[in-house]
């Protein structure tokens, strides 16, 4: 992670030194679990201050004793006053969400002309009209063929991953452009 810092011209840290972390705690990324960290933080930032882009690993853990588990997960984090993002979180749908929103438990955005999106899919939202048209179709396209992708968002801040999935540092390059053409898509809508 620190070559590939060093060669994307982005700022290496072992650990989360000035409070990322505190900045997120919004994110149901953050929400879940204990002992939360960020470490192998790589970050960049426009000399305007105008965009600030993350990649970081993230761990917690959850239950204790001997059922005691680690999740962690490579995170793109883009803060950016090119955004203008309502709350929002997307995730891999289950069979328990899919129940909860046909017993009305929880509201899952659909889109009929994307069928397969909505069912790969839960999209939860504070603004659902706002919402539908930042997910436009290359977005849902998108994520229709890479699936089970987490993206959330709030305000100027957006975050993307895999949940428990580490990547290595072969792949970050990668990751990164998927990261950046979901910033791209949604910047300046």
């Amino acid at each position: 992670m620190q070559q590939y810092a060093k060669w994307m011209k982005m700022t290496y840290h072992d650990s989360d030194e000035w409070g990322l972390k505190s900045r997120l705690l919004d994110f149901e990324l953050c929400s879940v679990g204990k002992n939360q960290q960020i470490f192998n933080l790589m970050e960049w930032k426009d000399p305007f201050m105008e965009e600030q882009i993350y990649i970081f690993d993230y761990a917690y853990t959850r239950g204790s004793g001997s059922s005691k588990k680690q999740f962690v997960q490579t995170v793109f984090h883009i803060n950016s006053k090119h955004l203008g993002l309502p709350e929002f979180l997307m995730k891999p749908e289950t069979f328990f969400h899919k129940v909860g929103n046909y017993l009305g438990m929880q509201k899952d955005i659909n889109f009929v002309e994307h069928e397969k999106f909505s069912d790969q899919y839960l999209l939860q939202s504070s603004d659902e009209e706002r919402m539908r048209h930042l997910m436009n179709d290359k977005i849902l396209h998108f994520f229709t063929v890479e699936q089970n992708w987490t993206l959330e968002g709030i305000g100027y801040y957006m975050i993307f991953y895999k949940t428990n999935t580490l990547l290595s540092p072969a792949t970050i390059e990668h990751f990164h452009k998927k990261g950046m053409a979901i910033y791209n898509s949604f910047k300046g809508q």
